[in-house]
This record gives structure tokens, C-alpha cells and sequence, in this order.
């Protein structure tokens, strides 16, 4: 198996020896990568490229970028239909140590990679492509040198590795933020539908009726049996008089 590697100032130092060859091809961008590497891919049984940092940055957005590695991908299996194809995802950037902080864009041009990446990693998906995403590890500021850009040896030894031994992690991107107008909401079975768009008839609650319900009312006070004399004169109740028995 030949192992190619066409990528940009980031692997200039990526020496593979007798097991494959890389061809860095500085300050060129995705779109300018296929013509001077035409003959090695058409040789190549498995293409790595690490491509996309020089495009982030510019006037492209990342809907243009992608477009360019769509046709990147096309050309290359024009001329091998048989070859491996592996994308790397964009590396991420790391403050200049040259430049004063007012002159840094690092964050920015980050926030552009990532969506470069996620909508790289679909486009992997859709043209059966493998993709390999370091953005976790080269995090760390040890593998970046003090530009923040190129690789420093630490990174070229772990990139090297990485490539000889096939051993890609897998690809995990946190999507952008969506909006509600970015959304294809798929349409629902005809089973599953509403019919309706009036509110639903809650049914209703019997109360029961007067008749059967307790009374509230306050029971009547039974008055005691009335105590009279012997002339009739009602003792319980002063100024009545009780019929005679």
C-alpha cells in the first residue's frame, strides 16, 4: 500500500521515509491542491490531505470552502478510482506569541474552522470518505509552535505517527448554532397528523344533584318538653299558657 500526504506549511516536516511520501505545498489553499499533485494521486493507493487552514480566514465562508473540497475529492478519483481517500479536519489555532493581542484573530478564525469541519465531516458521510480529527489534541499549545500556526516538533512526531499507524480517532463535531429558520422540519404521517386544530372537548364533570348531596343547613334546635303547673302555666316558656289535659 502507498501512503500519500498532500497537505500545506503544516506538514512540511512530516517525513514518512520508505512507508509513504508527503508533498507540502505552503501558503496553497484546498483549490490549489490537486494540479502539482495530480501524478503521486494517480500512483497512490490510500491520499491523506491536510488541507483548509490557508482557506480559513479570507473572503470564503464555509459553504465556499466546502465546495472546494467537494471538487477536490471529484478530481481525485477522476484520476484513481481505486484510491483510499482520508481527510484530515482543520487544526486549531493558538494566540501569535509575535504579534501584540489587538492583532490576534485566532478565535475567530476557530469558530470558522469548526464550521468548516462539521460541514466536512457530512460531506465525509455523503461520499464515503474517512476523516480524521486531531482538533482535541493539538489543543494542546505543546504541539503548536510560538506562531500559533505551524506544527512545532512535538506535533510533527505525534502527526507522523498518527498517519503511519492508521490510527484516525473518531470524529465527534458539535454542530453550530441552529436556528429555527435552518431547520427542515420533516412532515408528519397522514396516521399521525392532526385532523384538527380546535382544542380538544375536555368532557364534563356531574356535579350532583341538590337532592342527593348533604345539607348544609343548620339542624333545628328540639325544644324541650315543656314543664307546666298544675293551673297550665308553661314553666319553659313564661307568659304562655298550655291547654288544660
Amino acid at each position: 500500500m502507498t501512503l500519500l500526504v498532500i497537505g500545506d506549511s503544516q506538514v512540511k516536516y512530516v517525513v514518512l521515509g520508505a512507508e509513504g511520501t508527503c508533498l507540502a505545498f505552503p501558503g496553497r489553499r484546498v483549490q490549489d491542491m490537486f494540479p502539482p499533485a495530480r501524478d503521486a494521486i494517480a500512483h497512490a493507493s490510500v491520499v491523506v490531505f491536510h488541507v483548509g487552514t490557508n482557506n480559513i480566514g479570507g473572503d470564503e465562508d464555509a459553504e465556499q470552502v466546502l465546495l472546494h473540497y467537494r471538487a477536490l475529492v471529484t478530481s481525485t478519483r477522476r484520476v484513481n478510482p481505486l484510491i483510499r481517500v482520508v481527510m484530515t479536519a482543520i487544526l486549531p489555532r493558538h494566540p501569535n506569541k509575535f504579534v501584540s493581542s489587538a492583532q490576534q484573530d485566532y478565535m475567530r478564525r476557530n469558530r470558522v474552522a469548526k464550521e468548516v469541519n462539521w460541514m466536512l465531516s457530512s460531506l465525509c458521510s455523503e461520499l464515503h470518505l474517512s476523516i480524521c480529527s486531531f482538533w482535541n489534541t493539538f489543543l494542546n499549545r505543546d504541539f503548536i509552535s510560538r506562531d500559533g500556526l505551524h506544527l512545532s516538533p512535538s506535533g510533527v512526531a505525534f502527526l507522523r505517527r498518527a498517519y503511519l499507524s492508521h490510527s484516525c480517532p473518531p470524529t465527534i463535531f458539535s454542530k453550530p448554532p441552529v436556528t429555527l429558520s435552518s431547520i427542515n422540519f420533516p412532515l408528519l404521517p397522514k396516521s399521525v397528523q392532526p385532523t384538527s386544530c380546535n382544542p380538544p372537548k375536555w368532557p364534563r364533570i356531574s356535579t350532583p344533584s341538590p337532592l342527593h348531596s348533604l345539607s348544609t343547613r343548620p339542624a333545628k334546635k328540639e325544644l324541650a318538653p315543656a314543664l307546666r303547673t298544675r293551673d297550665g302555666r308553661d314553666v319553659t316558656r313564661p307568659g304562655q299558657t298550655l291547654p288544660a289535659r
